[in-house]
This record gives C-alpha cells, structure tokens and sequence, in this order.
C-alpha cells in the first residue's frame, strides 16, 4: 500500500516536469517561427515585395504552379 502511495506523487511529477519541457519547446519553436517570419519578410520587402504587391505574386504562383509561394 506505501510504495502505491508513493507511486503517485512521483507520477505527478514526471507529468509536470514533461508538461514544463514541452511548454519549453513550444517556446523554442514559436521563437524559430518568428525569425523566420521576420527574414522572410525581410527579403521580400528587399526585392520590392510589400503589401500592395503580395496579390501579384500570389496571381503569378497561381498561374505557374508554383505553390510554395502561396
């Protein structure tokens, strides 16, 4: 009965402490997203790209197939 006692709280723990990483990830993960967000927008607006333009392009790569630059 003790050790299933005892059991218990160290699951607790393991979910929390699984829950912090993966909160960590996530963070990890969004902060990679903004950056490349941030050099995407960037290098668009590099080449002349703003948001006047982004429907011509979108026309032009739904014209050709190119559906990555959707």
């Amino acid at each position: 009965m003790l050790k299933s006692l005892l059991k218990f709280p160290l699951m607790l723990l393991l979910v929390l402490l699984s829950r912090k990483e993966l909160l960590r990830a996530i963070d990890v993960r969004l902060a990679a997203v903004r950056e490349d967000l941030a050099t995407a927008y960037a290098n668009a607006s590099a080449t002349g790209f703003n948001v006047d333009t982004v429907p011509d392009l979108q026309h032009f790569a739904d014209r050709f197939g190119a559906h990555r630059l959707k």
